[in-house]
């Protein structure tokens, strides 16, 4: 009866209205008393408290000029005779204590504020107050009168600061203190019906005092709370600080606690908060009373109005379900029919399925062989749904018991025809339900998946082998990189090595021919890998801010030589308004203009030219390569930027290549956020140009780069297997003026690691590890040193990756296991040198 949605939103709507007149009628009590009452009370304690105060500050201040007129103190402070101050100082600080027990410390400060007597402690004396009492510190500056609350060794009392200037002369001054116990017991006095405490910030104290007193009284939310009322204790933690007005409920009480009471200093530091509490339970009772008797008669009220509600609801309801349902049943039968779709029909009140001609059919039965159209839900499972798929039916009837309105929703799962096959289906149906929310009719479409899941199978199939079969690449590719590298890191090292040292120029020309051979192998393996990983989309791009002029000019340097060369005019033009720093990836863009730049030198003939030119225009940076080369036919430009395409085969025997370097800019480009494109004649040459996004960033002071390592010195640990590897190393390393010591493998290098020296640290200041290595490779024993290093409790040693592999994620893998920067053979000298200062720069000082 009550599942009817119209009769559960009226009551959850008398509910709500019946609930915020209560909230409204509480908050109108409680705002009202505090308007009508409460506030005129507040005014006149805040009155109290602050004409106490000044009481105070005029009587005291009279009392303290009036010490000052007294000859002996006088003379004392003059002379800064204790003896002489101590004869009557502490006399009339006795005097005062007695007419009034709130006195509680008197002292006199110097101008420098040193104190030179107190009289609440005669023997304390000679100590600074600059950075402890900053009321005693401005008055000595102003020589002005001060009061207001602060902070002394033992409480926070009301001070009164008074400048001593005795005959024109300014000699300190004298701080007098009162308990802040004499205001509060004053505002008791005058209401008694109120109780108050007073609460102090104790983070802000603590920029005033230490180790004290004040730091060992009761602490409450974060306030100090000496001599702390008891009638707040029960509950203190109920109130919140943080508004000006709150009410607490304990037990039949009710409370009204104001804050806005504030303990001020005489700078207008707040230093914590007075709590006032007002008892305000009888207006609240009989307010209560009043609003229960208002509840009950509106709550019969909407009782009545609901029951006439219900009724005149329930007149037409079910006639119009039953018209609804009875045309509901036909559009779906004249779908049906006329899409010939399979068409079911499921009851609640008799549990049984009703299907149409097309649903027989696709269960390759017929109504007669079953008995006729209607089968109940039983011998339906049984009959044509696999055991295991029963429950997913069974789960959908009691889901629609669990709701209340019509809804559809799908589902799939199998079915078995009569004939045995087992199909796949897509079940989409619609759940009726009547007035009071119970659900009556089902109805529903069947649609075969079969088909579609043995599609979908060798899809997944063919996804997994291509996955599979790129993950084999990607590992072959890593390995062919690391067993190239390794003998190649030996050879251009050797290489580099004679060529400094070689001085006939026979032989220089020699090793300049293996030198550029070796860098155009190592160029292709560079390519083979750099299109992998954009093939991959494993391609990783570095945005950092450099000066992109440097860039150009190094990259305009690089070809000089080879123009002037092949006796071709390099024309440069360099946009002046390029900015000085912006911010993208320097190596990607120098990769893809060094191609174009090497293609068109290439492919250019003697005496004719080859342009660079360079232009920056609202955050795009344009480069444009223009040569009067060969050219490329018109046919063959939509191919130029597949991989391992040129213009024809004989451009490949006659000028070499992989046929990957337009291939693999293309993709740099484009991931840079912008698109390589070309124009082209045959026979008159090619222009290649793009256009990137980059940010204009602030230079940044850039830090002078070491090309000179002849003085660098240290102990390196050395950790390669590869013999001709160590002797390139060695022979690099001795230049640079550092001295070593070699391990085989990563076994050896733990051995030699953990040989220390007398006071326990290791004789090494840096260590070039190798990964694939026999015994033990680079990575397993970088994780053994560390684990030393935290045993023995020793300065970390920095280990630098010196290691052929190159793929995407190898770096990422040496830093994770602990190394501390990565390198990749073949090895530049200059880069390792930059490296091992990076390091061993406190060292090589």
């Amino acid at each position: 009866m009550f599942k009817n949605n119209k009769i559960i939103n009226f009551s959850i709507l008398v509910i709500v209205l019946m609930l915020t007149f209560l909230v409204y009628f509480e908050y109108t009590v409680m705002n009202g008393y505090f308007s009508q009452n409460i506030q005129d009370k507040q005014k006149i304690i805040t009155k109290i408290y602050n004409q106490k105060i000044k009481e105070a500050e005029h009587l005291y201040t009279k009392k303290i000029e009036n010490i000052l007129s007294v000859s002996t103190i006088r003379e004392g402070i003059k002379t800064h005779n204790i003896e002489l101050l101590k004869k009557d100082f502490i006399s009339e600080f006795k005097k005062m204590q007695h007419e009034n027990r709130f006195v509680k410390t008197m002292l006199i400060a110097d101008t420098n504020n040193i104190v030179l007597l107190r009289a609440h402690k005669p023997a304390m004396y000679h100590d600074d107050l600059t950075n402890v009492r900053p009321i005693i510190k401005k008055a000595n500056e102003t020589k002005k009168i001060l009061y207001g609350f602060e902070a002394g060794k033992m409480s926070i009392p009301y001070r009164i600061t008074v400048p001593i200037i005795l005959d024109g002369v300014h000699y300190g001054v004298i701080d007098l203190g009162i308990s802040s116990n004499y205001f509060i017991e004053h505002i008791n006095n005058i209401i008694p019906d109120v109780h108050v405490t007073s609460l102090l910030n104790k983070d802000h104290l603590r920029k005033f005092i230490k180790s004290t007193y004040l730091n060992k009284t009761p602490v409450k939310k974060g306030f100090l709370t000496p001599n702390f009322n008891k009638f707040f204790e029960p509950f203190f933690d109920k109130i919140d600080l943080n508004k000006d007005v709150s009410q607490i409920k304990v037990a039949d009480k009710t409370y009204l606690i104001n804050t806005t009471l504030k303990i001020m200093s005489f700078d207008k530091t707040d230093f914590g908060t007075i709590l006032i509490s007002f008892d305000i339970t009888k207006n609240v009772v009989n307010a209560q009373k009043n609003i229960f008797k208002t509840l009950f008669i509106i709550g019969i009220i909407l009782i009545v109005l609901y029951i006439i509600l219900r009724y005149i609801n329930s007149l037409n309801t079910k006639n119009k379900l039953d018209s609804i349902t009875v045309a509901y049943e036909k559009q779906l039968e004249f779908f049906a029919q006329t899409t010939g779709v399979a068409f079911w029909e499921y009851n609640f009140n008799t549990n049984c399925f009703v299907f149409n001609d097309f649903y027989y059919q696709f269960l390759h039965t017929t109504e007669k062989e079953e008995g006729g159209y209607e089968i109940d839900v039983q011998t339906y499972l049984t009959s044509f749904i696999p055991q295991v798929h029963q429950q997913t039916v069974i789960d959908v009837i009691q889901e629609a018991y669990k709701r209340e309105k019509d809804y559809s929703s799908k589902l799939e799962y199998k079915i078995k025809r009569r004939d045995g096959v087992i199909l796949d289906v897509l079940v989409n149906y619609t759940i009726l339900y009547d007035e009071n929310g119970e659900p009556i009719k089902s109805y529903g479409t069947k649609l075969d998946l079969t088909e579609i899941k043995k599609s979908e199978d060798i899809l997944r199939k063919a996804k997994e082998d291509a996955e599979n079969a790129n993950i084999a690449k990607s590992q072959f590719l890593a390995n062919m990189s690391h067993e190239i590298r390794t003998p190649l890191n030996a050879i251009m090292g050797f290489i580099g090595l004679l060529k400094e040292d070689e001085k006939n120029e026979e032989k220089i020309k020699y090793l300049k021919i293996i030198d550029t051979s070796s860098s155009n192998l190592l160029e292709i393996i560079n390519d083979i890998l750099d299109f992998s990983k954009i093939e991959s989309n494993l391609i990783e791009l570095e945005y950092i801010d450099y000066n992109p002029l440097d860039e150009f000019e190094s990259i305009v340097e690089l070809f000089r030589a080879k123009v002037l060369e092949k006796n071709i005019t390099f024309k440069v033009d360099i946009d002046k308004n390029l900015p000085h720093h912006i911010n993208s990836d320097p190596l990607r863009v120098k990769q893809v203009i060094i191609n174009l730049l090497s293609n068109a030198v290439k492919f250019t003939s003697q005496g004719k030219n080859v342009e660079l030119k360079v232009i920056f225009k609202d955050n795009f940076l344009s480069v444009y390569v223009k040569d009067e080369g060969i050219g490329i036919a018109q046919n063959k430009l939509q191919d130029i930027f597949k991989p391992f395409m040129q213009a024809d085969n004989s451009t490949t025997r006659k000028y070499g290549g992989t046929g990957l370097g337009l291939t693999i800019s293309s993709k740099l480009i484009k991931a840079l956020g912008g698109e390589l494109k070309v124009k082209s004649e045959l026979g008159k040459g090619s222009e290649f140009y793009f256009t990137i996004p980059v940010k204009t960033v602030e230079a940044k002071k850039e830090v002078d780069k070491i090309d000179n390592f002849k003085e660098l010195s240290g102990h390196i640990l050395l950790v390669e297997d590869n013999k001709a590897n160590q002797m390139f190393m060695k022979v690099i390393l001795k230049k640079m003026g550092f001295t070593f010591d070699i391990a085989n493998n990563g076994l050896e290098a733990l051995e030699r690691f953990s040989k220390f020296t007398c006071d326990n640290e290791t004789k090494y200041d840096a260590i070039l590890m190798d990964e694939n290595m026999p015994n033990m490779n680079g990575i397993e024993a970088t994780k053994r040193i560390l684990e030393i290093e935290k045993e023995h409790n020793l300065p970390h040693t920095p280990i630098i990756a010196l290691t052929a592999n190159a793929i995407k994620g190898d770096r990422e893998r040496f830093l994770e296991a602990g190394m501390d920067e990565y390198l990749t053979k073949p090895v530049n000298k200059k880069r390792l040198g930059e490296v091992l200062v990076k390091f061993l720069g406190d060292t090589l000082e």
